[in-house]
């Protein structure tokens, strides 16, 4: 899923917290692979 900005900062996906800066998002991101995420 890409990282999208948003109204009010970013966001991984088309769900989930709103951060108010990409790395944030990024953060996200890596955790959700690490734990298992995996494309469809």
């Amino acid at each position: 899923m890409p990282i999208k900005k948003v109204k009010g900062g970013w966001r991984w996906g088309k769900s989930g917290k709103i951060y108010r800066t990409k790395a944030g998002a990024i953060r996200q991101m890596r955790a959700a692979y690490a734990s298992g995420y995996k494309k469809k």
